[in-house]
């Protein structure tokens, strides 16, 4: 995301893979937060939206990203 940031620059969105099996399919709900937070640190906060390509796959519940929702508003407060 950060690499994305010095090409591009407006927002850029990603941070998570959206195939079956990855960490935000089947990550523990810490691993989704921690990734959360490393995404944020290392790209910053500024014209970053965080997200899961454009699709993402039925499979993957809505809980998985109230995750990753609540992580990153607890690193706002937090940087």
């Amino acid at each position: 995301m950060a690499a994305g940031k010095e090409i591009f620059d407006g927002v850029v969105i990603g941070g998570f893979d959206n195939n079956v099996g990855t960490l935000l399919a089947s990550g523990t709900p810490a691993e989704v937060v921690d990734a959360t937070h490393t995404t944020i640190a290392e790209a910053g906060r500024d014209r970053l939206v965080l997200g899961a390509d454009c699709t993402v796959p039925a499979t993957i519940g809505l809980d998985r990203f109230e995750v990753v929702r609540l992580a990153a508003s607890d690193a706002s407060r937090t940087t």
